[in-house]
């Protein structure tokens, strides 16, 4: 026995429609997790700031930043890290005001190996 004619190109028809309707093969972008810092100075004058920034994943990587902050001025620094990789990161401040006095802020982010990563953010405010 043998399908009618219309029968198979129905069936032809339909296959063709559905493959057009597929996704072409992409190959997937690798998610990247991003690690926010900031800095705001709140304070009546300006301040130095050194900001040691020490990252492990792969390898270990130290940065280190000098500038100064105006009154009412904002500094922000953002990093990346790949999904599926395990990330520690030290951030330490090192805030000199104006008369000499050295405050220190040390902060740690531990990031752990995950196919979703949420984006991590902080602001340090800097007060009288």
């Amino acid at each position: 026995m043998k399908p009618p004619k219309t029968l198979l190109f129905l069936l032809v028809a339909m296959l063709t429609q559905m493959l057009q309707s597929c996704d072409p093969f992409l190959p997937m972008e690798n998610p990247i997790g991003r690690i926010k810092t900031g800095l705001f100075n709140l304070k009546s004058d300006s301040v130095r700031v050194q900001l040691d920034v020490e990252r492990f994943f792969g390898v270990s990587n130290l940065f280190t930043y000098n500038f100064t902050l105006m009154s009412g001025e904002q500094y922000s620094l953002q990093d990346e890290i790949p999904s599926y990789q395990d990330g520690f990161f030290h951030f330490n401040y090192y805030i000199t005001d104006v008369h000499g006095k050295i405050d220190t802020v040390k902060r740690e982010v531990d990031v752990k190996r995950n196919e979703y990563r949420r984006n991590i953010s902080e602001i340090i405010y800097i007060k009288d």
